[in-house]
């Protein structure tokens, strides 16, 4: 099965990739950065190059794709958990 992963170098991302690769699926995962785009690699999965909000180039990494898992999270710090504004970017996600 081929899926497509939000959040895949993320707390919860970085932990599901490797094993989903092992299980046999065929991972693409979103990264942001050089340095997750290299994580994802190391990790046997295919990087892809986008922005979460940016809805037609989205579309295109998610084509072909089986299933999307969508991990995205923008938790804040444990100092800030109890604050609703903390929780913002996340709830945007």
């Amino acid at each position: 099965m081929k899926l497509f992963i939000t959040g895949a170098t993320g707390v919860l991302g970085r932990h599901i990739v490797p094993q989903l690769v092992q299980s046999g699926h065929q991972v693409r995962g979103l990264a942001r950065s050089d340095g997750n785009v290299e994580l994802l690699r190391r990790l046997r999965a295919e990087p892809a190059r986008v922005d979460l909000f940016d809805l037609a180039a989205l579309t295109q990494a998610v084509e072909a794709c089986d299933a999307i898992l969508h991990l995205a999270t923008k938790i804040p710090s444990t100092m800030n958990l109890g604050k609703r504004s903390a929780w913002v970017e996340t709830d945007h996600i």
